[in-house]
């Protein structure tokens, strides 16, 4: 529980995960809270327990970072765990919800959030979207008691390419993630999100009133994450190294493996380019690469730590960005802002316009179609050239600070103020 400290506000956070649990949400939402403290800013969070996060990738190592930089409060939403009131029980005997878990997480989330306002301790709440049903919370909370709220959504929800609106169970479920998000771009008092071209796509659908609301906060990078120097060997190969996870469909490699495959029987790739995934990979993505007889340059190492993540990607010649084909891209990944944080050179097969585009071309990196395979030949081959000749990859600027946490989170601490304003004039 978080204790009053004179001159400090309080911040009350809520994210489905934190660490040790590994995903972008929860690695950015640390080290913001982290990097809030100094502009004056007591944090608590509170979140699932990381037992009830079946298969999670867990980094107890990079948990130990954030020790100290904010209070954590565990709310258990399992209903064979922590049992819900007999009256509870009964209603939902007869009127059940869609998903039980998600119901205990709004419910017990709203009733420790408002006993803390009660209590005087929480200038400001904070949700933070993914999973959506955070802003429920958000939502739930304001219903009962007027309290400052900032929805930080990050990416785009109902506007998401990844949905396949032509699916009658997706159709049905847009539906009423529509209504929902309208009433928290309504209910909060600032809405956040990570780029501007996520904002416009969100807030067209919205009266412009609305965009007053509108808030773009970049993810960033902590250089405390950087826990030992990388020691990186010469060598004759060209190292391209991608970390994260591999999504089947839309969102793997299959081009980049098939334009490596088309290379290599050209002129044998052996000795000369080295392809190496840290994080889990579809088993259908691994057989393509065994199907293209490229088994030799590409390798997957399964999940490993963040922190080993991290690593692993300072020992590499060139990173590796993925995103999914498309006109425009909104999304700017944050395995961007680590690897901009590496001084590495980057390979982005991700859309000509975007938000990955934006950042990445003026910065001197490659910027790929995702199904441009012969750009990406020509791109690669000009790369080995280099490196075999012992030359530069690219000519990078090194102008990353603004995506400093430090730097970052001066937008959000700025974010926060304008939320607590707003709010005093509702």
């Amino acid at each position: 529980m978080v204790q009053a400290v004179e001159g400090m506000n309080s911040l009350l956070a809520v994210s489905w995960t934190m660490p040790p649990i590994v995903l972008p949400r929860s690695i950015q939402i640390a080290r913001t809270l982290k990097a809030l403290g100094p502009l004056g800013w007591q944090s608590e969070v509170i979140s699932t327990t990381v037992a009830s996060n079946v298969g999670a990738n867990i980094d107890e190592e990079f948990a130990k970072l954030y020790l100290g930089a904010y209070r954590q409060h565990y709310i258990e939403h399992r209903e064979s765990v922590a049992a819900s009131s007999a009256w509870r029980r009964l209603q939902r005997r007869y009127r059940p919800p869609a998903n039980l878990d998600e119901a205990n997480w709004i419910e017990r989330s709203t009733r420790y959030i408002i006993r803390q306002l009660k209590q005087q301790k929480c200038d400001i709440l904070v949700t933070f979207a993914q999973p959506w049903i955070d802003h429920s919370i958000g939502l739930e909370v304001r219903r009962r008691r007027h309290v400052p709220w900032l929805a930080h959504f990050s990416d785009p929800w109902v506007d998401s390419l990844y949905y396949d609106s032509s699916v009658a169970e997706i159709a049905s479920k847009l539906e009423v993630w529509r209504e929902q998000e309208r009433k928290i771009i309504e209910t909060a008092d600032i809405v956040v999100f990570v780029t501007q071209q996520t904002a416009d796509l969100v807030m067209r659908k919205y009266p412009p009133l609305l965009s007053r609301k509108v808030r773009v906060v970049p993810h960033g990078f902590d250089r405390d994450t950087l826990t030992s120097p990388a020691v990186v060997n010469s060598s004759a190969e060209l190292r391209v190294m991608y970390t994260g996870n591999i999504y089947a469909g839309t969102r793997h490699p299959v081009y980049l493996f098939e334009a490596v495959a088309e290379m290599n029987a050209r002129s044998p790739l052996a000795g000369r380019l080295r392809l190496d995934f840290y994080g889990h990979c579809p088993p259908e993505v691994a057989a393509k690469v065994t199907e293209l007889g490229i088994g030799s340059i590409v390798t997957f190492h399964g999940t490993v730590g963040y922190l080993d993540s991290l690593r692993y990607a300072a020992e590499a010649d060139l990173l590796l960005l993925i995103d999914a084909p498309s006109d425009l891209s909104v999304f700017l990944p944050s395995k961007i802002v680590d690897y901009l944080m590496l001084k590495k050179p980057i390979l982005a097969l991700t859309p000509s316009e975007g938000a990955s585009r934006d950042v990445l071309s003026p910065l001197g990196h490659f910027v790929v179609a995702p199904t441009d395979k012969s750009a990406m030949i020509d791109t690669l081959t000009g790369i080995i050239a280099r490196h075999g000749q012992g030359r530069p990859l690219a000519a990078l600027k090194d102008d990353v600070d603004a995506f400093d946490i430090k730097q970052t989170t001066r937008l959000f601490d700025k974010a926060l103020r304008d939320a607590m304003a707003v709010s005093k004039q509702r």
